[in-house]
């Protein structure tokens, strides 16, 4: 791959810096701000995208106005209205707009790709930079930091092979722990189903799917597969109103989903990128309504952006959290009842870039904490009976204060961590 050497100068470190402290740190902190010197002409192209599409409407709006074309004025106006507040151009039938949407659609999807293989092109470097740093500090006897520059550079290489998402062996059987039907024609458009399958592939939802019925209740399934990449715009959502809903080595980029009353989800080896995953009705009933299940996955930039115990369950083992801002986690019931139990627990998970509420803290077993943040809940739960929970940390500040009598949070170093946290791809 060809390199720009603007872009090494400003990532690539000096030989000199390996012998003060933090040297991960540093790099990443280089690493991220040459990121955004290089993303930001690409991100200032979907700008000046929309600029010009606001131009072209005007152009339009005032040729129809001279035509006397009310309705065409008045469409126009509501196009701009809709781009203005949701940043995305409509997308109902229009004779009007066909050939402005078209344009405009043809024109993002190919900067999106552009900023998405630059993205790529600078991790590879980042990972490359990482391999060498790991074995200058592994020579100068700096083995946590050098553990880390590995975990960094893992994961990363995780990603390049994959080109961003998990794909299937071309040919091969599929490994997922279900079997799915055949690909359900139309899914992509939208609409309610009751059974729903996925074709492989790249897929922008512009409408919003839903999964089985609420009155009367009917269940209904929805299989993503392998080989899959799903994100949302406009009113693109997956909803499971009642039923199950499976992803298997499938990656969710700035895609929604929710889960209703009755709406449980069900991952496998997926990958998560900036995917708000919610309750997606009022309605309860059980306790952890919605109930999500995630295994040997990873998520980065969100998770749940906002979730109480009556509505949301989860179970999450060997998943690799990055870079996630956990919202409080409101609890129903006294949180020694709830926490670390069936329904709300992460086991052998890895947080890097973290930052974590005691609510959710206690929630967790068995986990390494990298950069993470540790602080308490704007209201703090309520206990009942003693709850303890040990962590293994590494670079991770605690702004833990004046924790309830009930609570004991026992921190220990990621070196005495034995096994394994984290995903595996």
């Amino acid at each position: 791959m060809i390199r720009s050497a603007t872009v090494l100068g400003i990532v690539l470190i000096s030989a000199g810096m390996v012998s003060r402290a933090g040297e991960v740190a540093q790099l990443t902190e280089k690493f991220e701000a040459a990121k955004e010197r290089a993303l930001k002409p690409i991100q200032e192209q979907l700008v000046e995208l929309d600029l010009t599409y606001f131009a072209e409407l005007e152009k339009l709006s005032s040729k129809l106005q001279s035509s006397g074309n009310l309705e065409g004025v008045i469409e126009i106006r509501k196009e701009r209205e809709t781009l203005s507040k949701t940043g995305e151009i409509g997308d109902t039938e229009s004779a009007i707009l066909g050939n402005l949407r078209e344009s405009y659609t043809n024109n993002e999807l190919a900067i999106e790709e552009h900023l998405r293989t630059k993205t790529q092109e600078l991790n590879e470097i980042y990972r490359a930079e990482l391999t060498r740093l790991q074995q200058e500090l592994t020579i100068s006897g700096k083995i946590e930091e050098a553990i880390k520059a590995k975990n960094l550079a893992d994961s990363l290489t995780a990603v390049e092979e994959s080109g961003g998402g998990v794909k299937p062996v071309a040919g091969g059987p599929s490994e997922a722990p279900w079997t799915a039907p055949s690909v359900t024609p139309g899914v992509l458009e939208g609409g309610t189903f009751f059974e729903a399958v996925f074709p492989p592939g790249r897929h922008r939802l512009r409408e919003k799917i839903t999964i089985g019925q609420r009155d009367p209740v009917k269940h209904g399934e929805v299989y993503i597969p392998e080989g899959t990449e799903i994100s949302c715009t406009g009113e693109g959502e997956i909803f499971i109103v009642a039923g199950q809903g499976f992803g298997y080595k499938a990656t969710f980029t700035t895609a929604v989903i929710e889960g209703g009353l009755v709406g449980d989800w069900n991952f496998v080896s997926c990958i998560f990128d900036r995917s708000p995953m919610r309750k997606g009705d009022g309605w309860s009933g059980r306790d952890h309504a919605s109930r999500w299940k995630f295994e040997n996955c990873k998520i980065n930039g969100v998770f749940f952006d906002k979730w109480r115990t009556k509505d949301i369950g989860y179970q999450v083992v060997n998943s690799t959290f990055e870079r996630v801002e956990f919202p409080d986690l409101e609890y129903t019931v006294p949180a020694d009842t709830a926490a670390g139990k069936e329904w709300l627990v992460m086991k052998n998970c890895r947080f890097i870039n973290c930052d974590i509420p005691l609510s959710v803290l206690i929630t967790t077993q068995n986990c390494i904490f990298e950069n993470c943040d540790f602080r308490n809940d704007d209201s703090m739960p309520g206990f009942s009976a003693d709850t303890e929970v040990e962590v293994f940390v590494q670079d991770t500040n605690s702004r833990l204060r004046d924790l309830p009598d009930k609570v004991k949070i026992t921190i220990r170093t990621a070196s005495e961590f034995e096994g394994s946290a984290g995903a595996s791809f």
